[in-house]
């Protein structure tokens, strides 16, 4: 019975240590592609025109074998940068449409920016190099910013950006909480700060790549189904649990990135 236990111990630990030498750590960078969903309650708003903005998505990865040579999970830890590019030019057509007013000119740009630490657990099924990943990912955001440069004419008369806002960059703080009343003063006292955003999102991944020995070559779409909006509890203001009831705010991507693993041997 002894030597059984025995046997079977020295089996797990000979299967542990297989396992453990296959694992490879690899280095990734990229790029996001990425835009916001927004469905917004009429009571609130209408939804803002968007583009795409180009964000940086760099880190680390780690491959661990399930079925040699075919299938794998790769977790990473990366910066992402996601957001939206504002579409300033068709808010102001918007806008100045109903009053017969045309805008005569419109030059700049005018960025939302959200910095993540992102941890995508991603399944990689390999065939003859080409593979097929998915997974779910959880960001925890740690900043945010709103940078314009833009100007327009309308009825012959020149308004900057610089006009409207208070400085070349706004923050945009990531909330763990619920917004209080103290953090609504701090929103409303501060000119530097625009807004809050709910700081941890989630979604899920799906891509195609290519591997060619060290080198990992992948293109996908990340899904985020986290609601971003802030939860608020400020009833003084009149906000409360309606507000990111109403207005939906989602993470949506398209990504590129390359990878090499390390070489073990």
């Amino acid at each position: 019975m002894k030597l059984r236990i025995t046997l079977l111990i020295h089996l797990f630990l000979l299967s542990t240590f297989t396992v453990l030498s296959q694992v490879k750590v690899g280095l990734t960078i990229g790029g996001n592609v990425a835009t916001n969903y927004f469905d917004i309650d009429s009571d609130f708003g209408d939804e803002p025109p968007t583009l795409y903005k180009l964000g940086l998505r760099a880190g680390v990865l780690v491959e661990i074998p399930l079925i040699p040579e075919k299938l794998s999970l790769q977790p990473s830890l990366l910066y992402s940068g996601k957001g939206f590019t504002y579409d300033m030019k068709k808010e102001l057509e918007d806008q100045l449409r109903p009053s017969g007013v045309n805008l005569d000119s419109y030059s700049g740009y005018a960025r939302v920016k959200y910095n993540y630490v992102e941890v995508p657990l991603n399944l990689v099924y390999t065939l003859k190099g080409f593979q097929f990943l998915a997974g779910p990912y959880m960001a925890y955001g740690i900043g945010g910013s709103f940078k314009h440069d833009f100007s327009f004419i309308v009825n012959g008369q020149k308004t900057d950006s610089e006009d409207i806002y208070p400085s070349d960059e706004l923050d945009i703080k990531p909330v763990y909480k619920e917004v209080d009343q103290e953090l609504y003063d701090e929103l409303t006292k501060d000119e530097d700060l625009l807004d809050y955003f709910r700081g941890f999102d989630y979604g899920l991944n799906f891509g195609l790549g290519y591997r060619i020995h060290r080198v990992q070559l992948n293109v996908g779409y990340s899904l985020g189904l986290g609601n971003m909006t802030a939860r608020y509890d400020v009833p003084s203001a009149g906000l409360g649990s309606e507000v990111d009831d109403k207005i939906i705010q989602r993470n949506r991507a398209f990504t590129f990135s390359i990878a090499l693993f390390i070489d073990q041997d």
